[in-house]
């Protein structure tokens, strides 16, 4: 559920489907997707190698680090290689000096998640509230 809730927000945000290659994401309809659009360990696979060419659309986006986290990227829990959980990352958390510039100056960022459970539904909650085994998505936006 936490990865079908990001893969809706990306392409909420603009973010084209993409139907083609190895590596696919997109849905239609619950009996007609690719496992990447819900599944934390096919979204990783999917985004990791899928590098565009003449004939590849879809995410561009590439492992990062905190500092570069903007709002729209992407935080995942990874444990011995594997996926386990996507958030998405929503607002910057800074102190009051560093508001000319506070995705520069933040020091934690609040997320949002979707889970099956009501009480594991969050917005904007701070990321250092979750695991440290995190892989962070910097996404540079679709492959034409």
């Amino acid at each position: 559920n936490c990865t079908n809730f990001t893969s809706q927000c990306l392409k909420a945000g603009g973010i084209k489907q993409d139907y083609t290659g190895n590596y696919q994401w997109y849905y239609n309809s619950s009996s007609d997707r690719a496992p990447a659009w819900t599944s934390a360990n096919y979204f990783r696979s999917y985004y990791k190698n899928n590098v565009g060419s003449s004939s590849i659309k879809g995410l561009r986006a590439y492992t990062s680090n905190f500092s570069s986290m903007r709002l729209g990227d992407l935080v995942q829990l990874v444990s011995s290689g594997s996926a386990t959980h996507t958030m998405f990352i929503s607002s910057p958390i800074y102190d009051n000096w560093a508001s000319d510039d506070p995705w520069q100056y933040k020091y934690d960022v609040g997320i949002c998640q979707n889970s099956t459970s009501a009480a594991s539904r969050q917005r904007n909650v701070p990321l250092s509230t979750k695991p440290s085994n995190r892989e962070y998505i910097h996404i540079e936006g679709s492959y034409n």
